[in-house]
């Protein structure tokens, strides 16, 4: 809801645009205020060049702020949640209901679509190991704006 609240296209709208490959999308929410909520999305595209577009929600009018993004740093990052299984992992057990800083990570390719809820804090195993995958490749997601 987060990225419809900010004004932007869904995963999967994104995904059935003319000449997409494959879309990511990271959201960090942050319950107590304490940073402000981001949404980063890449769009893989055969013609237009790989970038992260970042939202803090509630900042720069919600405009993205566009990032390069390195082909080997993205590739590597999909072999990465690739080997992790990301595509069949199911949300994270045991997130407490309330009070905690959440991540969503969500993965359109045409017409399939994929999330993944967890909660960095608590994050141990395979979860911790995709969260700190996403904090290696894209840092600009973590970076807190107040």
């Amino acid at each position: 809801m987060l990225a419809e609240r900010a004004g932007l296209p869904s995963v999967k709208q994104i995904a059935a645009q003319p000449g997409t490959k494959a879309v990511y999308r990271i959201i960090l929410h942050y319950p107590d205020q304490s940073a402000s909520d981001v949404i980063g999305t890449v769009r893989i595209a055969r013609i237009e060049p790989t970038q992260l577009q970042v939202v803090y929600y509630g900042h720069f009018n919600n405009k993205p702020l566009i990032y390069p993004i390195s082909e080997i740093h993205l590739n590597q990052f999909i072999q990465h949640i690739s080997k992790l299984k990301f595509d069949k992992l199911p949300d994270q057990p045991d997130i407490p209901y309330y009070g905690v800083d959440l991540c969503m990570v969500e993965r359109a390719a045409g017409t399939f679509l994929r999330s993944v809820l967890l909660a960095p804090k608590y994050a141990q195993g395979v979860y911790a190991t995709l969260f700190d995958e996403i904090c290696r490749v894209f840092p600009e997601l973590i970076r807190k704006i107040i």
